[in-house]
């Protein structure tokens, strides 16, 4: 079974960090010899199956020891399930921290100064977040990340095809659609990448859009740079074909996330609880929460999620400020999440305007709102797992 704390210094005489990356894990470990200067060694494991059995080596050597490992990417999530599967101790580390620690050793970046600098922080560092997930919340956590970044290229791919359709129809493409990514639109595009091509069936054009839309295109008129258009109008057809591949991969996506959260019982009681029906955000929410019996208290837990002040005292000024070290993926869900129930769910919008009628500006009042919700989420995930221990 996991360590729920990290061990006294006289309990174990090394500390481990670990930085990985595409192909490697790159280990530090550190010994702390009594009445002696701590003594480092490093080594590159490759990220395989039998690279893991080193570390039962090293604990049967010298008995339980802390590892850190940065908390953050898509990569190293194979190598903490193998780590937790064998039991480790597992320390999370914000990578603020470890930037700032990092900065320590010198300005230079290396992936050993990285691993020296989690080895360090098992020691040294207060306040570390232990590490315990599962293979389902692992999963939805890379599912949702991939997601998002195909969300991202998507709307990079929209904005690139808005510049394109400037080219090839002029302002008037704005009149055609609302939106210019549905899949309406981008089918008409595919058809009629250009205005000239449009006109030149228009008849077509006004099955498709309708006499009004037809009639504001033959009033735009021709454009007389043909060779220019032809070749701007086979970069729209790309831009169009890439969209929606993009959109096409993102519902493949959405059908894994909603099986995968099928068979987590946490991610349902947070849909039922909330009485949300989509289940990207609930699923993003618990898989960067990982398991909720880490955090002894729900403000442990709102800390983590970035919706809480730190306090901040400097000579008579005694005041708090926003909190740095926290995951902004899991912040970025609970404030969408906000955003969803304040516009759609009524006793939701009275919580979120009787804090703008206390004098808050939008973004504060929603960060409000996200932290009722971050309270909720916190006490149904323990009633999901009664039986967790505490986190220290």
């Amino acid at each position: 079974m996991v360590a729920e704390t990290r061990l006294s210094s006289k309990a174990h005489p090394l500390t481990v960090g670990i930085d990985p990356s595409s192909r490697k894990l790159h280990v530090s470990v550190v010994f702390f010899p009594e009445g002696e200067k701590p003594k480092k060694t490093y080594r590159e494991l490759p990220i395989q199956a039998s690279s893991f059995a080193w570390f039962e080596d090293l604990r049967r050597q010298y008995g339980e020891f802390p590892i850190a490992i940065e908390g953050s990417g898509l990569l190293g999530e194979v190598a903490l399930l193998e780590l937790q599967s064998r039991g480790m101790n597992l320390w999370e580390v914000s990578p603020i921290r470890s930037k700032g620690a990092r900065e320590l050793f010198g300005s230079h970046h290396e992936d050993e100064t990285d691993a020296t600098v989690m080895a360090y922080a098992a020691r040294f560092v207060p306040g570390l977040t232990p590490i315990r997930t599962s293979q389902t919340k692992s999963a939805l956590k890379q599912l949702t990340r991939v997601r998002e970044m195909l969300l991202e290229h998507q709307i990079a791919g929209q904005r690139q095809l808005q510049s394109l359709l400037r080219q090839t129809y002029g302002a008037v493409y704005q009149d055609l659609f609302l939106d210019t990514a549905s899949l309406k639109a981008l089918r008409f595009f595919t058809q009629f990448p250009t205005i000239n091509g449009a006109l030149d069936r228009l008849a077509d054009v006004t099955l498709a859009l309708g006499d009004k839309k037809a009639k504001a295109l033959e009033q735009a008129g021709r454009f007389t740079v043909d060779v220019f258009l032809q070749a701007v109008g086979q970069a729209v057809l790309s831009m169009v074909e890439v969209i929606l591949k993009l959109k096409e991969e993102i519902r493949a996506l959405d059908r894994q996330i909603r099986k995968q959260a099928e068979q987590d019982r946490e991610v349902q009681a947070i849909r039922r609880c909330l009485n949300v029906k989509a289940s990207l955000l609930p699923s993003t929410i618990v898989a960067n929460l990982q398991d909720i019996g880490r955090f002894s208290k729900e403000s442990k837990a709102a800390a983590y999620a970035g919706l809480g002040r730190v306090r901040w005292v400097s000579g008579k000024t005694n005041t708090s400020r926003k909190r740095m070290l926290f995951h902004r993926r899991l912040k970025r869900a609970l404030m969408l999440l906000a955003h969803t129930k304040v516009i759609h769910d009524p006793d939701w919008h009275k919580l979120y305007q009787k804090y703008r009628d206390m004098g808050m500006w939008h973004w504060r009042a929603l960060k409000r709102v996200a932290r009722k919700l971050m309270k909720i989420n916190y006490y149904e995930l323990r009633s999901v797992q009664p039986d967790v221990q505490n986190a220290a």
